[in-house]
């Protein structure tokens, strides 16, 4: 039975910073813009029927990685609706419909975009912010969590 995403009960109740670091004396050239790698990654927490997503997010000029941050946000789902994103309950999987992982990414990606501009309030480092992302480039379908993990970049 495929679950409707946009009846998926859920609550956020958790945010974590998993890493935040600045690498070196800064970044290489300050006239010249830096990129971000973005990687998006799904874990399921069984005992508490949550799904948490953590965003990563690499700064980096020239192949050098200058500023990270990974944020984390832990998504309880309504019991019911969790046994529903299992296809077979004796197996630890899970699949999260593709909508409902981006809705979940979107929070994600802006809540580590805040957490980024409150790390780097009032110092150089300030100047760089997580850019709009096309997160349907990154979910391009239902995510499946096996053994506890799945991941996008």
């Amino acid at each position: 039975m495929k679950t409707d995403q946009s009846k998926v009960p859920f609550r956020l109740n958790q945010i974590i910073t998993e890493q935040f670091a600045l690498i070196g004396d800064g970044w290489m050239n300050a006239t010249s813009e830096a990129d971000v790698r973005t990687t998006i990654r799904f874990q399921t927490v069984p005992e508490t029927k949550a799904i948490y997503c953590k965003g990563l997010f690499e700064f980096f000029q020239k192949k050098s990685i200058f500023m990270l941050i990974e944020i984390g946000c832990m998504f309880e789902i309504e019991a019911n609706a969790y046994q529903e994103l299992m296809p077979d309950p004796t197996q630890a999987k899970v699949i999260v419909p593709q909508g409902l992982a981006s809705h979940l990414a979107v929070i994600t990606v802006g809540t580590a975009r805040g957490a980024l501009h409150a790390k780097t309030e009032h110092s150089s480092y300030n100047k760089f912010f997580i850019p709009p992302i096309d997160l349907t480039r990154i979910i391009t379908g239902d995510i499946l969590i096996e053994n506890g993990q799945g991941t996008k970049e």
